[in-house]
């Protein structure tokens, strides 16, 4: 069947449909479920960060050879594997009877995951390509959309129906989507397959390119803090540290969903009314993180004191607005790189991204189980207010370095600059600028 543009965008808006899934299920597991796995399988808080972890970990793994097969074969091409394996892992979780199963469940989906988002993007510079910001922002309202559901709604069913069916129904739904999108994208014409050689050298290339290091390090970093504080310990946090009832706790977390989902398509289009500038969201992102990161360890710092819980949750919304600079950090890095590097910087985002989930996530658990906490009646444990202490005082460093990281990048208003650039040597690396 031969591709024209609606063709086209139908079968990109399947692809944002599965995103929205794969948000779903990158957002749940541990984190809304922490107390209800720690019961069933009697499992302590590094074990249960591992389960959040190893899916961070394959995921950003995955994101290496991703951007390479991207580049060669073409999204869609991709696609078509990983949208099975995203399937049978969603289905094989519910029906876990063991940790090792839940390791399998989630090293699958894991896997199957990491194809989407990329994907979608390349799709996106292809189909959309005039008003790529704007359809990037749009996309990613959606998929914080998908996350959300695995927050309030997602804990309300859980409370309902328990979190096997919880978590079965929406995998239904994926397969659903998936038969589909599998059925049209067997159909349709792709893109030839590329001259290219599979190699690394793309990712080098944009590793030594210094205005693309800076910025992919200074948001993936703040990324991966934002993350592991949702995915793996941040609803547990509010209840530990605050008082918060679990509905409670699980609303903040959907608010860490919507914030950034809002503020998505507001950069993508604020950028275009000022001229496709970039720079003042990036330096943004670096304070803003900053800042939250501060307010929460002065907080615990002070000890118990009214509104706690609300200054906390204020400014873990802050913390979360760096999932919403994705369009600026993509339109960033192309300009400042050539026009066919997007599959690799795609994967190098997402490789680094998912990398410090699974660095400070694991951090966050091991940390938690180290200082410790008071067991309650029914096995869960209440960690200690130095716990979070210490997690948030590393978390205030490495934001300080990101923040400066942000503030060293250049502008480019919308335009190529790579074709301007000088060169330089530094710790024996050729970097470009």
């Amino acid at each position: 069947m031969k591709r024209n543009h609606s063709f086209s965008k139908a079968l990109y808006f399947l692809i944002v449909l599965l995103y929205m899934y794969i948000c779903f299920q990158r957002g749940t597991v541990p984190g809304q479920i922490f107390n209800e796995l720690a019961a069933d399988f009697s499992l302590g808080a590094a074990k249960l960060a591992r389960i959040g972890t190893f899916f961070m970990l394959v995921y950003a793994f995955s994101q290496v050879p991703c951007g390479i097969l991207i580049q060669k074969y073409g999204g869609i091409r991709v696609l078509i594997i990983s949208s099975i394996l995203l399937t049978i892992g969603g289905m094989l979780f519910p029906f876990s009877n063991s940790y090792a199963m839940l390791m399998v469940s989630r090293i699958l989906v894991g896997l199957g995951c990491s194809f989407v988002y990329p994907a979608m993007i390349d799709e996106a510079n292809k189909v959309h390509s005039n008003n790529f910001t704007s359809v990037v922002g749009i996309s990613c309202l959606c998929g914080f959309i998908g996350s959300s559901m695995g927050t309030v709604p997602f804990v309300y069913a859980v409370h309902h129906f328990g979190w096997r069916t919880s978590m079965l129904a929406p995998a239904i739904l994926g397969l659903l989507v998936t038969i589909v999108l599998l059925a049209l994208a067997l159909k349709v014409d792709k893109n030839p397959i590329s001259n290219k050689k599979l190699s690394l050298g793309g990712y080098w290339e944009t590793i030594t390119n210094r205005n693309d290091f800076l910025l992919i390090l200074s948001y993936t970093v703040n990324f991966g803090i934002y993350y592991a504080v949702l995915a793996i310990f941040g609803k547990k946090f509010l209840e530990d540290a605050c008082g918060m009832s679990a509905p409670a706790a699980s609303l903040v977390s959907m608010l860490l969903m919507i914030a950034p989902a809002l503020y998505n398509p507001f950069t993508g289009m604020m950028t275009a009314r000022i001229g496709n500038k970039r720079r003042v969201f990036i330096r943004a992102m670096g304070l803003t993180h900053l800042g939250a990161c501060v307010i929460i360890l002065l907080g615990l710092a002070f000890g118990h004191f009214p509104g706690r819980g609300l200054l906390f949750s204020v400014a873990l919304v802050a913390l979360s607005l760096v999932g919403g600079v994705a369009p600026i950090i993509y339109a960033a890095t192309k300009e400042y790189s050539t026009d066919d590097s997007l599959p690799i910087i795609t994967g190098l985002i997402n490789f680094s991204a998912y990398g410090m989930v699974f660095l400070f996530g694991t951090i966050a658990g091991y940390t938690m189980e180290l200082v410790g906490g008071q067991k309650t009646a029914d096995g869960t444990v209440i960690y200690s207010n130095m716990a979070y202490i210490a997690i948030f005082g590393i978390f205030v460093v490495i934001s300080a370095l990101t923040c400066k990281m942000a503030f060293m990048v250049p502008e480019t208003n919308g335009k190529n600059i790579l074709a301007h650039k000088d060169t330089r040597k530094h710790l024996g690396i050729t970097f470009h600028y």
